[in-house]
């Protein structure tokens, strides 16, 4: 009875080393493209080839009959199976194909494997943006699984200081859009997101500075500051500089271009030449200050960002620049405005006198016409008398009268 039992434990543990010695794999597979997991044997004539997923046979395979099995994504390099190749193509990876899978070669005790299949949609782009006075938000979009975000300050900031909403959005194709948003933020700090992918030792982080506000005159060329941060890659990197006219990042507003610059080709782009210049010897060094060429117009006011990017890391520098008119300016500008002022009087009021002369003159050419065509009949009437009728009455007249006095 020992001596069976002793035989029973030997063979379970001769069977679990040839179970050990089955390698096992991790496989990471990228949502949405092919995957290959590995298996391979020693090359054989005729062999029979398994594939199975949690326990569930998904594929098999024999030379002589091809490949068996309903599912149409998993598909073997036929042509390799000759030479030990049985890895499996896994088309169109989703969460779905996660698990556990198994290869079993009939050849031999020890040719298959065992692989441990992982789908993720790792993280491509981090981005940091200033919403409000009090609110500073780092986001990434179109990630598998939900990666973790820590917020940090340089210099450090109590954790009760770095009060945060994440938040965890379902977004098309089964992956996520993450943001995180301080809502309550200390004042004169570098504001550091980290955002690290589930499985991957991916490490995205992106920060940003505020700069001191600066002021200066139409008539004055000015500098504005940016400097790479301590530890910084500068190797292919990107500078670029934006400008708007809002101190936080409204999600409607486009800010203009001012320049990019890449550190592989060495030359800038600048959209806005001849208003800005950029040293690019400096920038190579990490100092990509803006240098702004007297701008004449208080159109230029606002806010200008420069951003360092480099792989996995992007840093951010917002500097308000306001730009007032010079004393000279502000009285030409006045005096204009004061002689447009009495132009437009004087027009007028030489209006109003045309108009009234106008007026007048077609009154006196009405009146003169009236006069004209006066209808006669209207006219008093005059009597004609003969010489001598006019002769007689007046002597009668006279006789009368002194007939009467006497």
């Amino acid at each position: 009875m020992i001596g069976t039992f002793r035989g029973v434990c030997a063979l379970l543990w001769l069977l679990s080393l040839g179970e050990c010695r089955i390698p096992e794999f991790q496989v990471s597979c990228v949502m949405s493209e092919a995957c290959v997991l590995p298996c391979s044997f020693t090359p054989a004539p005729d062999v029979l080839i398994r594939w199975y997923r949690q326990e569930v046979l998904i594929l098999s395979f024999l030379p002589a009959e091809g490949q068996q099995g309903d599912h149409a994504n998993v598909s073997l390099f036929r042509d390799q199976v000759a030479h030990g190749n049985a890895s499996l193509l896994l088309q169109h990876s989703s969460p779905a194909a996660r698990g556990r899978y198994t290869c079993r070669v009939n050849s031999s005790a020890d040719d298959g494997a065992m692989v441990t299949v992982r789908v993720e949609a790792p993280i491509s782009a981090v981005s940091i943006s200033l919403r409000s006075e009090e609110q500073v938000m780092c986001e990434t979009k179109g990630v598998y699984p939900a990666p973790s975000i820590q917020w940090a300050t340089a210099p450090p900031s109590p954790p009760s200081l770095l009060r945060s909403s994440t938040r965890v959005i379902p977004a098309p194709g089964g992956r996520y859009d993450l943001d995180s948003t301080l809502t309550h933020r200390p004042t004169h700090a570098t504001y550091i997101c980290s955002i690290k992918a589930k499985y991957s030792p991916q490490l995205w982080t992106a920060t940003l500075t505020e700069g001191a506000d600066i002021v200066v005159k139409t008539d004055e060329s000015v500098l504005v500051p940016c400097v790479a941060p301590k530890g910084f890659t500068l190797q292919n990197f990107t500078l670029s500089w934006t400008f708007s006219r809002s101190r936080s990042d409204d999600p409607g507003d486009d800010p203009s271009v001012l320049l990019t610059y890449d550190s592989r080709t060495r030359r800038p782009s600048m959209p806005w030449e001849g208003g800005v210049e950029l040293d690019p010897e400096q920038v190579l060094l990490g100092n990509g200050s803006l240098r702004l060429l007297r701008p004449d117009s208080v159109e230029n006011t606002g806010r200008y960002t420069c951003s360092f990017s480099a792989p996995h890391t992007t840093h951010l520098i917002h500097t308000w620049v306001n730009i007032t008119a010079t004393h000279t300016a502000a009285m030409t500008g006045h005096k204009e405005s004061e002689l447009w002022i009495v132009a437009v009087v004087v027009a007028v009021l030489a209006l109003l006198v045309i108009a009234i002369l106008l007026c007048k003159r077609r009154a006196s050419r009405s009146k003169r016409k009236d006069v004209t065509i006066e209808d006669p009949e209207t006219q008093p009437m005059q009597t004609v008398r003969p010489v001598g009728e006019s002769t007689v009455e007046s002597s009668h007249l006279t006789e009368n009268v002194k007939d009467t006095y006497t």
